[in-house]
């Protein structure tokens, strides 16, 4: 059984792994108060990847350096959080969601410096702020 929130323990609720995981990515956006950029490390089983919502554009990037494609439930439940979100904020979203697997440096194979390379593009990304996301 997942780990739950002490406030959910009452035999009525019920916690899920993804109900964990939306939590962890609400609280993640709700941080960053405004900020364009939300930086995601995640981890979808033994390999850490990064993602990189763009809160102004509404727009996610998947920075992964064994260059794999998004779960479609990861992708829901971003997407999900995301609205949820610009409700709060009192805001409409005026477009889809746009999902881009950007293609940056490839880890080598066999090589466990999954973390590293994610690390890396948030350094990049924090560095160059003006730069885009898919031009880093």
């Amino acid at each position: 059984m997942p780990n739950c929130p002490p406030q959910s323990n009452s035999p009525q609720s019920t916690c899920s792994s993804s109900q964990t995981k939306a939590n962890l990515l609400r609280e993640r956006i709700q941080s960053c108060q405004g900020k364009q950029f939300a930086l995601i490390p995640y981890n979808p089983g033994f390999h850490f990847v990064l993602i990189v919502v763009d809160l102004s554009h509404m727009d996610v990037y998947w920075l992964d350096s064994l260059h794999g494609e998004p779960q479609s439930e990861l992708k829901i439940l971003v997407n999900n959080v995301l609205m949820a979100y610009k409700m709060i904020q009192g805001t409409k979203i005026h477009k889809s969601i746009c999902w881009q697997c950007i293609k940056g440096p490839r880890q080598p194979n066999g090589s466990l410096t999954c973390g590293f390379y994610a690390m890396r593009f948030m350094k990049d990304m924090m560095e160059d702020s003006e730069q885009t996301v898919a031009a880093k």
